[in-house]
């Protein structure tokens, strides 16, 4: 399955982490929530590659346990839209409805790309000035 072409758009950064979540995680655990964002950027995208690469291949029940993955990682890193979004698209692979999965997989995409660069954003802000 192909990604969207061109950038995304722009989705309201209270729509992608909840913003108390994130204004906790800032005040009491900076490098706790650091370390999160790297290893999410590092790892989730790659889950999310798998889950197109599953829904090319008719793969319903590994898409299924995809987005179940991914859901799981969404809300623990106050991602709520794209844990709802998941929860949709494990629905759709569970009804064998591959075109509605092809589209909410889109919105997982489209979602990835701003929380990813949302993150990284972050995480530059964050890093020491270099001399």
């Amino acid at each position: 399955m192909m990604q969207p072409e061109g950038p995304s758009p722009s989705i309201p950064p209270d729509l992608l982490i909840a913003p108390e979540w994130l204004a906790e995680m800032i005040a009491r655990k900076p490098q706790f929530l650091a370390r999160l964002f790297s290893v999410f950027i590092r790892e989730e995208p790659k889950r999310v590659a798998d889950m197109s690469q599953a829904l090319e291949n008719g793969d319903l029940p590994g898409l299924k346990f995809l987005a179940h993955s991914l859901k799981g990682a969404a809300a623990t890193m106050g991602c709520l839209n794209l844990r709802q979004i998941c929860l949709e698209l494990e629905q759709a692979a569970l009804a064998e409805d591959l075109d509605l999965a092809r589209t909410i997989l889109d919105r997982v995409h489209a979602h990835m790309e701003q929380i990813c660069l949302f993150m990284s954003r972050h995480l530059e802000s964050q890093a020491p000035p270099s001399n």
